[in-house]
């Protein structure tokens, strides 16, 4: 039986403390970041809105358009599956609705998109000859890309989630939130 003089735990814990750092110093070890609980601004601001002004209305959210793939199927249908934030069912139209704490020009794209592929939805068939609307809720826009959505076809309604101030806080201003 080897006897090793003057090693204790404490010695072994700083000799595995000093190893990793150098391990992880030299790009060896990944020391692991710090997981950031996501939050989803968007679902919270659709959630809101939706039943701020539209709580009477039938209504689906973060559903996915277009047709259901065969049996085969496309390997790649499933990774481009589009989800409409929200889509409202009025008494006169169809409201299409995408959501974006700030809005940019690529959510005209997404929009059209999802107008498009509306009535190849199994789950929509009965709606698919009603008339349309689509519409971009944000929490701020600016002047060019708002004309742009407008251009397009689309209304543009700046509305601020509970969440908005804290959004703003995180990504614009890049600070700690509590």
């Amino acid at each position: 039986m080897t006897e090793f003089s003057g090693i204790n735990a404490e010695t072994v814990q700083a000799i595995a403390d000093t190893t990793i750092a150098r391990l992880a110093a030299n790009g060896m070890l990944s020391t692991g970041k710090k997981r950031v609980k996501r939050h989803n601004w968007e679902n919270q601001m659709a959630y809101e809105w939706a039943t701020k002004y539209y709580n009477d209305h039938p209504k689906w959210f973060r559903v996915g358009v277009g047709p259901d793939p065969d049996s085969k199927g496309d390997p790649l249908y499933y990774k481009l599956k589009r989800y409409a934030d929200l889509i409202v069912r009025l008494p006169e139209e169809i409201l299409i609705v995408e959501f974006k704490m700030m809005a940019i020009p690529d959510c005209v794209g997404q929009l059209l998109n999802y107008m498009e592929l509306f009535p190849q939805t199994p789950q929509f068939m009965k709606y698919k000859d009603e008339q349309r609307k689509g519409m971009v809720v944000c929490g701020m826009v600016d002047q060019s890309t708002k004309e742009h959505i407008e251009r397009n076809g689309f209304e543009v309604e700046i509305w601020q989630s509970k969440g908005f101030e804290d959004w703003y806080k995180m990504k614009i201003l890049k600070q700690e939130i509590e």
